[in-house]
């Protein structure tokens, strides 16, 4: 599992690299126009969205990778078949060539976009709005209310995109090889899982989801604001 582990420090230089461009631009757009810098919350979430298409590049094969690694544990009684994601890279390239470790980026793409609007959307309009609360500037934010606006855009993230993100899975659990695939497209997956399995089905263990971003998302924004707001002192 090194690549998905690997993966995840260069997922997140990707996707903030892609919103601090997106945002830089957003501003000097606005000062262009005679606007104020400061971004509109649907800029901000604009923004997001970028960096989430962007940040597919990289998160879609990864997390292909990650799903067919995990699903070959399914049975305990047959031994693993790759060695790991190096290993089953090489496979797939072999098999089903460069497209088959680009399964399921549309709806990575989807879920992406949506999720890092929401996201960075969250994240902003709640810092903005407990920084009035308390009367200060918003760079000015004390550590526990920048938590607690990471963990907002945490939950944000995922009520906006859970379901995406259940068809996104099982489109890349589908077996390799020129096997036969039962889902092949995000309309298709979707109406299939309503029609076997009830619509519940698309949010199957979000609730464990949300209990593991809240403290995740928290403290990946609480560092984010750290790190920038040393870099501009």
């Amino acid at each position: 599992m090194s690549s998905p582990i690997a993966g995840v420090g260069g997922l997140n230089a990707v996707l903030f690299g892609a919103y601090g461009f997106a945002t830089r631009s957003l501003s000097d757009s606005n000062v262009a126009a005679g606007k104020p810098r400061q971004l509109t919350i649907s800029q901000v979430a604009l923004a997001g969205s970028f960096a989430g298409i962007v940040n597919t590049i990289i998160c879609s094969p990864v997390e292909m990778l990650k799903t067919q690694l995990q699903i070959q544990y399914n049975n305990p009684n047959e031994p693993a078949k790759y060695k790991g994601p190096m290993d089953l890279a090489r496979h797939i390239m072999k098999t089903d060539g460069a497209s088959g470790l680009a399964r399921g980026i549309v709806s990575c793409t989807w879920r992406e976009s949506i999720a890092n609007g929401a996201f960075y959307g969250t994240f902003e309009f709640a810092k903005r709005f407990f920084a009035r609360r308390e009367g200060v500037d918003p760079s000015k934010l004390q550590a526990h209310w920048l938590v607690l606006s990471g963990s907002l855009a945490g939950i944000g993230y995922w009520t906006s995109s859970y379901p995406l993100d259940v068809i996104k899975s099982r489109i890349q659990s589908d077996p390799f090889g020129g096997a036969p695939r039962k889902y092949v497209g995000v309309v298709q997956t979707a109406k299939l899982i309503i029609a076997e399995e009830g619509a519940a089905a698309l949010f199957k263990g979000y609730a464990t989801c949300i209990a593991r971003t809240i403290p995740a998302a928290g403290a990946t924004f609480l560092a984010y604001e750290m790190t920038m707001r040393a870099l501009n002192s």
